[in-house]
């Protein structure tokens, strides 16, 4: 339009240039003027005809090259137009592009969040996976070691067990010539009179081909001078074993015993002061008194080992003690022995060995 604008402004002023051209050739005499510049055509046409024709070329070239200017503009237009809504398109794309961009750092951070734990716990892990292990080492040798002990044992076991059961077998025959030294110290350590071994290895009642526990009676123990060795109650308590698993073919059981057999030491000394016999306590407790001795004590031996024990010398003080266990303790036994079924018509057993059965 601004162009279109000058080249109208351009129009007029050689409009108003050719007027004043034209002026200038009507002057006196024909003469042309001289600012005019134009020289007379060879043709011989009018002078007026000489300024139109060069205008009119370059009214048409300018023309043309106008409309070549309006034609690129409208070309650059159209692609300034294609320009501008590519450039909105890419604009567009690089905006989602850095969206997704950012969602992925957001995701990114995040991921790197998560891996930061989940290093720390798989660290955790594997430390705990570790301890585990060595516990599970730890484990499996105690297991090892307790396998093998079991084994040991049940080997052990089952010696045993053979060992018992042979035991049993001799003790249910009856015949003591069966029982060789392992089977006496069995029967010596269930009664709880291991202290007899060795005597009566050394007296060779046992040996290790057999034994010859028949000849061990109340003499026996004087014959070998083993009464002042083990007190009255020891001695009497391996007699009165040896004559129950003898006569019974078992052995003595004192917990499915009903009887004051099963009494302790404590609970005999009980008994005695409840009787009224409470200076006899200290002498029972030095002769090893308990619920068995007193089911299987004779009265002579008793108080001869009563006077024994307690030193004296003098006939009155003697006497008194000797008075005391026949006239004061021994009826009070006779009593506790009826009340338990234990009473036989003979008060003391025969000092002779009974015969196998």
């Amino acid at each position: 339009h601004h162009q279109q604008q000058q080249h109208q402004q351009h129009h007029q002023q050689q409009h108003q240039q050719h007027q004043k051209n034209q002026s200038n050739f009507s002057g006196a005499g024909g003469r042309r003027s001289p600012e005019s510049g134009l020289q007379p055509s060879a043709g011989g046409m009018g002078e007026g005809a000489l300024v139109i024709i060069p205008l009119s070329k370059k009214l048409a070239k300018v023309s043309e090259e106008y409309k070549q200017t309006q034609d690129e503009i409208f070309r650059l237009t159209v692609s300034m137009s294609s320009v501008t809504e590519h450039k909105t398109q890419t604009g567009q794309r690089i905006a989602d592009t850095d969206k997704k961009r950012q969602h992925c750092m957001d995701v990114i951070v995040r991921a790197q969040k998560e891996l930061k734990g989940l290093d720390l716990t798989l660290k955790t892990l594997y430390n705990q996976r570790t301890k585990i292990l060595e516990n599970e080492a730890a484990l499996q040798t105690q297991i090892d070691a307790v396998n093998t002990r079991s084994t040991k044992l049940r080997g052990y076991h089952d010696t045993l067990s053979k060992r018992w059961e042979d035991f049993r077998n001799k003790v249910e025959s009856g015949e003591y010539q069966r029982l060789n030294q392992s089977d006496v110290e069995i029967l010596l350590a269930e009664t709880g009179l291991e202290k007899f071994l060795n005597p009566l290895i050394q007296a060779q009642i046992i040996t290790p081909e057999g034994s010859q526990l028949e000849y061990v009676d109340r003499r026996f123990f004087q014959d070998m001078k083993l009464n002042a060795t083990f007190p009255l109650g020891d001695r009497l308590r391996l007699l009165f074993h040896l004559e129950f698993v003898r006569r019974n073919r078992y052995m003595f059981n004192a917990e499915k015993d009903d009887t004051f057999r099963r009494w302790g030491k404590p609970h005999v000394w009980s008994w005695m002061r409840s009787n009224g016999c409470e200076n006899l306590t200290k002498t029972f407790e030095a002769l090893s008194i308990d619920g068995i001795a007193l089911a299987y004590v004779g009265l002579e031996e008793l108080v001869s080992e009563v006077l024994s024990a307690s030193h004296e010398t003098t006939y009155a003080k003697r006497r008194d003690i000797r008075s005391s266990v026949e006239d004061d303790f021994w009826p009070k036994l006779i009593q506790l022995k009826k009340a338990n079924n234990l009473h036989t018509p003979e008060p003391q057993p025969q000092p002779a060995p009974a015969p196998p059965q």
